[in-house]
């Protein structure tokens, strides 16, 4: 095909890509693409690229056609003296004949897998399982992971489990989110069967029962808005949130949870719960920050507490908490009669404007007594001081409580209190990295990938986490053992529904 051009050459198109993709596709980070779509813009955006790789295509083609496998095929190939299929011939042949016809490349042909986003197992009654054994087979002949996939669509999870992808594309909702009924915090829920929710007949064809899971549409509670839907695994029950950022995302994230515990596959689990999958070796780490953290905090009250007792009684300390104390009593006598006395409330505010230059004051003097220097160029310890003298009484037996519990919870970290270490460790970063939660979040990152997509960058490469950081969890962690955060899979995989 002669030589290659630079893809340096990119660059210059490059920056009017997005103006160019708009024209087409309307406001280009809002749009929708589907597979197809993603190429050609692609292709738009790295133009040199695409046709090198056109080119390398049109090489593969005529030499399928031909018969003559490539030395990578002939690595591949169990029985290499058969050569290619006829149907591979053939259709390389028609792809050929397509491109002299009309001048275009063909998208992937839907064959096999096809386009797939689900990760299902071995019992899956859709589940080729000849060619999980041929996967395992070439691992144990010294084929990489990569390659055994490649050819198989098989491959392990962290937990060493067999999996295969699930046909995604023909997945859809079968009625607006706002047309189902919305069952009531603390009332009957208004259940229906995940069949006539959701349209996926790929799915329940591996696993036939999903289909009659309950469904229902919730509120979750003291939900601020970012809970997108859970799974009861006691009542059997999978929920989704009305303001669900993708509720079709959403629904699918949360029937992978179901496999996970039908294919005894690393499960998810919540916050609260995650702490009994983390390894032994990681939990005493997260004990070691522990208390180092907490140790830190218990210091920085007892400096505040000393420093309070020692300074409260002076001249300048005392006149800055008086001067707070009348601030903070204009500011009350406003709030409470700016609707009833305005006049009252006006000359309250311009007493309390008054008072705050009295009491900016009186500030810099005591952070000039006590510190030798303006509050500005203060440290921040020295800072925090200045602040917590302004109400004295107040802030020192706040602090005094505060001391007392960290000293508490010290001597909880010492004695392996797990219920302390999780009140002092970011349990919600622990979660995320649960193995099924990693993978359920795989799941509508991969939705709308086509099969050749997904066989170049397989699902370890999409997936938050990487296997050797996954915390495993072979046990459900509680009967709601998943509360899905809200996701934004990338442009590239949100195709159109």
């Amino acid at each position: 095909m002669g030589n290659k051009l630079n893809a340096d050459d990119d660059a210059s198109i490059n920056e009017s890509f997005e103006d160019y993709i708009s024209r087409i596709y309307g406001n280009f980070k809002n749009s929708n693409f589907g597979p197809n779509d993603s190429r050609i813009a692609s292709s738009i955006r790295h133009p040199v690229t695409a046709l090198n790789k056109a080119g390398e295509w049109l090489n593969q083609q005529v030499q399928n056609a031909s018969g003559v496998m490539t030395p990578e095929q002939l690595a591949d190939n169990p029985n290499p003296l058969f050569g290619l299929s006829p149907e591979q011939q053939a259709g390389a042949g028609l792809d050929i004949a397509t491109l002299a016809g009309t001048g275009a490349m063909p998208f992937n042909r839907v064959g096999g897998a096809g386009t797939t986003g689900m990760f299902a197992g071995l019992n899956s009654a859709t589940a080729d399982k000849s060619k999980a054994w041929e996967a395992a087979k070439l691992l144990r002949e010294g084929a990489s992971k990569e390659g055994a996939y490649a050819k198989t669509g098989w491959f392990q999870g962290p937990e060493q489990a067999w999996r295969y992808e699930i046909d995604d594309a023909p997945a859809k909702l079968r009625y607006p989110m706002e047309d189902i009924a919305e069952s009531e915090l603390f009332r009957k829920a208004k259940l229906y069967n995940l069949g006539d929710i959701l349209d996926h007949p790929e799915l329940y064809k591996a696993y036939p029962e999903l289909a009659e899971v309950g469904f229902m549409k919730r509120k979750g509670l003291f939900d601020m808005g970012g809970l997108q839907g859970w799974r009861d695994s006691e009542a059997n029950v999978i929920g989704v949130t009305p303001y669900a950022e993708d509720p079709l995302g959403t629904l699918l994230h949360e029937a992978q949870h179901y496999i996970q515990e039908k294919e005894k596959f690393g499960l998810g689990g919540n916050s609260d719960t995650v702490m009994r999958s983390v390894p032994q070796h990681e939990v005493e780490e997260l004990f070691k920050t522990a208390i180092k953290s907490v140790g830190d905090k218990a210091n920085e009250a007892q400096y505040l507490i000393n420093g309070i007792t020692k300074y409260k009684d002076t001249p300048a300390a005392k006149a800055l908490a008086d001067a707070k104390a009348l601030s903070d009593s204009h500011w009350r006598t406003y709030w409470d009669t700016k609707e009833s006395a305005p006049e009252a409330a006006a000359n309250a505010y311009k007493l309390y404007e008054q008072n705050l230059r009295k009491e900016n004051e009186l500030r810099h003097d005591l952070s000039q007594e006590l510190f030798g220097g303006k509050p500005f160029k203060l440290s921040s310890d020295e800072r925090e001081l200045l602040l917590q003298l302004e109400r004295p009484e107040e802030n020192l037996k706040n602090l005094s409580d505060k001391y007392a519990r960290l000293q508490q919870d010290i001597t909880g970290l010492h004695t392996g209190d797990l219920d302390v270490l999780k009140k002092h460790t970011d349990t919600y970063s622990l979660y995320k990295r649960l193995a099924g939660e990693t993978e359920a979040r795989n799941v509508p990152i991969r939705q709308n990938m086509s099969d050749s997509e997904r066989r170049v960058k397989p699902a370890w490469e999409t997936q938050e986490y990487p296997y050797s950081e996954q915390i495993i969890s072979r046990t459900p962690a509680s009967s709601l053992n998943s509360l899905t955060p809200p996701y934004n899979a990338p442009i590239l995989n949100r195709g159109k529904k």
